[in-house]
């Protein structure tokens, strides 16, 4: 009985207010991570070849006799291979007006050219290498053939390209390695065109064997050797 009258005054029980709940915030929508940055692929360097020192001191005794400060009347040939001002434009040491342009070895006039040897391979695996990609693909193929009394190879062509200009030697070739397939110009200036071929020929042989550039690829169409 006084279980039961102790109940009654308490009265009903008063269930505590409920707690809110927070509600949970809605999460911020996923966003695409940024995709990783890379760096555009750098172009290849030219790469000279395990005989490219040779490929060089061949080149530096035909064209000066060793003699790196030598310049011949009326031309524009320097240094030890006797790249022309085309040429050292062609590889991004001269502009057109035939002002020097920054470079690596602080090169900045044709004496300074000549005295530098460093610079002056730079420039002689970049000229090789761009001969290398101008000469026509049917004269690649005609490598391990003999033209002319020359075996063709890769170090064969580019000493050709070195003296006649990669257009003048596929020319050349094409031809036969003939006296007059030598262009009137490239002849004018180097004693006439049976000198030329002489000149030319052997310096072909002399590189025949070489190991100049790093790659002997780009092979391509067929050409046919001309009568």
């Amino acid at each position: 009985m006084a279980i039961s009258i102790a109940l009654a005054a308490c009265g009903p029980a008063r269930m505590g207010a409920p707690v809110p709940r927070p509600f949970p915030s809605p999460s911020a929508p996923a966003v695409d991570a940024a995709p990783e940055a890379h760096p555009a692929p750098a172009a290849a360097a030219p790469a000279g070849g395990a005989d490219f020192p040779l490929y060089l001191a061949m080149l530096e005794e035909v064209e000066t006799g060793g003699d790196c400060l030598a310049r011949p009347p009326g031309g524009s040939a320097i240094g030890c291979y006797q790249m022309t001002h085309a040429a050292l434009r062609d590889v991004g040491f001269k502009n057109a007006s035939g002002d020097w342009l920054d470079n690596a070895w602080g090169v900045d006039s044709d004496d300074e050219f000549q005295r530098n040897r460093r610079a002056q391979r730079a420039a002689m695996l970049r000229y090789t290498t761009n001969n290398w990609l101008q000469v026509a693909p049917c004269v690649k193929d005609l490598i391990g053939r003999t033209v002319g009394g020359v075996v063709l190879d890769q170090a064969a062509l580019v000493s050709g390209a070195h003296l006649l200009g990669a257009s003048g030697l596929v020319r050349f070739v094409r031809c036969g390695l003939r006296a007059r397939c030598v262009s009137p110009e490239a002849a004018a200036s180097n004693g006439g065109s049976r000198r030329l071929r002489a000149n030319a020929v052997r310096r072909m042989r002399a590189a025949y064997g070489l190991r100049v550039l790093a790659s002997t690829a780009d092979s391509g169409s067929r050409c046919r050797l001309s009568g």
